[in-house]
């Protein structure tokens, strides 16, 4: 990930998300190409995943492919998932953007 170091984000793997949510790295790649499929090209995605394919002769995943995702296009795939790890995660995001909110919402009205 050296490559990534200049970058103003932070960037993570379609395989960490697949190791860390306990899920196939195959049902990550298709989720995140399901995605892709309906936002495709927009200058969102092209700034947010980035597709590196070692084996471009086949038309099924190996084992060597895999994305690079910044962390919005991290979040966005873990709200794809459906597992007990994920559904954790969703909730604790929720809790913080609450969290957020209300610091927001309790800054506004003490001026």
């Amino acid at each position: 990930m050296s490559d990534l170091v200049n970058t103003p984000e932070h960037w993570e793997t379609s395989k960490f998300i697949a190791e860390s949510f306990k899920e196939k790295h195959e049902t990550v790649l298709i989720e995140i190409e399901r995605f892709l499929q309906v936002y495709k090209n927009t200058e969102y995605t092209n700034a947010n995943f980035k597709c590196v394919k070692r084996n471009i002769l086949k038309r099924a995943h190996t084992e060597t492919d895999y994305y690079k995702l910044t962390d919005s296009a991290f979040n966005l795939v873990v709200m794809r998932l459906k597992g007990e790890i994920a559904m954790a995660y969703k909730v604790a995001l929720i809790k913080e953007c609450n969290r957020m909110r209300a610091v927001l919402e309790n800054g506004r009205s003490s001026k």
